[in-house]
């Protein structure tokens, strides 16, 4: 009997736990219904007119400034090689060194041969003036002091032949040490200590070492024939490269070309980099805007306009009386953090910005504080 009651009083206290708990749950459901919907949480931003600049993009490959292949203008064996791939150097610092044996033993027989040369125009020089005064006493016949002339004359011109043979021997020995011929970063490095140089080989034959030149780089690309007029020398650019994203570059436009490619319809434009902390590099991909001058626009945040899935048609919502309105719009993007707007937006409405994830038109929206 005791049992039973026990057991009717744990049902009748776990319904009264169950009783309370609905209670409690449809007063949260009345106090939920009685609030006021707030609508979709958004951020917008106001359409605006401002000032733009008028602008030209084109993809381009970075250029070093100067780029040279390091040919040795005599032949010989290489003996030394001062610098490694990636080094810096500056104008004038020793790059390579080929062996001077032969070349020092060429000076002193080029040095030798002048002392000679010297030698026999003294002497030919003196019986010309001897053989020039006999000649006025009528001593001797004009035939003999004729003769003398000519041999002074072959003096004088084996004596300067000599003094050339000298000056070329000195410069076959100063050009057995290569300098760098420009301040810049040694790109290659094509022979090794040891092996033999022959001047006069074509190209990558005879190169020792690449150096590049980056303290200025060049953006070179093409631009079509409807440009060619609105783009000049000395417009500004920026250019920004895939490397280094967050990074925008100024320069200036310093070659524009102006031959028409028959075959793309292009002209070829050279936009010139400042590099001085040789952060860009020769080869890289860059992605170039010339500033053309400055208009009017409406303009809206990027992240305001919506392309349609599937479709090459694009859309903003705008704020209207708290109710989210879809419209269409014909933007026109840029490199910069906004789109122009051609057609569908008036100056001073407010767009979404964030929350349009979660809009389709027509839903009533909660403005937060604008975005700045």
């Amino acid at each position: 009997m005791g049992k039973r009651l026990r057991g009717r009083g744990g049902i009748v206290f776990l319904f009264l736990v169950l009783s309370l708990f609905v209670g409690s749950c449809k007063r949260e459901e009345g106090e939920r219904a009685k609030e006021p919907f707030r609508g979709v949480n958004v951020e917008v931003r106001e359409v605006r007119r401002e000032s733009i600049p008028d602008v030209v993009t084109f993809v381009a490959n970075l250029e070093p400034r100067q780029r040279t292949a390091i040919i040795p203008k005599v032949s010989g064996l290489i003996e030394k090689i001062y610098v490694r791939e990636g080094d810096y150097v500056r104008k004038g610092d020793l790059l390579v060194k080929l062996e001077q044996k032969d070349y020092l033993v060429a000076l002193q027989k080029a040095e030798a041969a002048l002392e000679e040369a010297e030698a026999n125009l003294e002497q030919a020089s003196r019986d010309w003036r001897r053989f020039s005064e006999l000649f006025k006493r009528r001593v001797i016949s004009k035939q003999e002091y004729e003769e003398s002339e000519t041999r002074r004359k072959l003096a004088l011109a084996r004596f300067k032949s000599a003094q050339a043979a000298l000056q070329d021997a000195k410069n076959h020995l100063e050009e057995t040490v290569i300098r760098a011929p420009f301040a810049g970063f040694v790109t290659g490095k094509f022979k090794d200590e040891g092996e033999r140089v022959r001047a006069g080989m074509p190209g990558q034959e005879a190169a020792i070492l690449e150096l590049e030149d980056i303290s200025v780089v060049r953006a070179t690309g093409h631009l079509p024939e409807l440009e060619m007029g609105k783009v000049k020398v000395g417009m500004e650019a920026e250019v920004r490269v895939d490397a280094i994203p967050e990074r925008t570059f100024k320069g200036r436009v310093v070659i524009v070309n102006p031959t028409i490619d028959p075959s793309t319809r292009t002209f070829m434009v050279k936009v010139e980099v400042p590099n001085r902390d040789f952060v860009l590099k020769g080869n890289m991909f860059a992605r170039v805007t010339i500033v053309k001058g400055w208009r009017e626009a409406l303009i809206v945040p990027r992240e305001a306009v919506l392309r349609e899935e599937g479709v090459w048609l694009y859309h903003c919502f705008v704020v209207k009386d708290g109710v989210a309105e879809r419209r269409v719009v014909k933007p026109r993007f840029t490199p910069f953090w906004y789109v122009e707007i051609k057609e569908g937006l008036m100056e001073g409405e407010k767009v979404v910005v964030k929350g349009q994830g979660r809009l389709h038109g027509g839903e009533r929206v909660a403005v937060k504080d604008e975005a700045s």
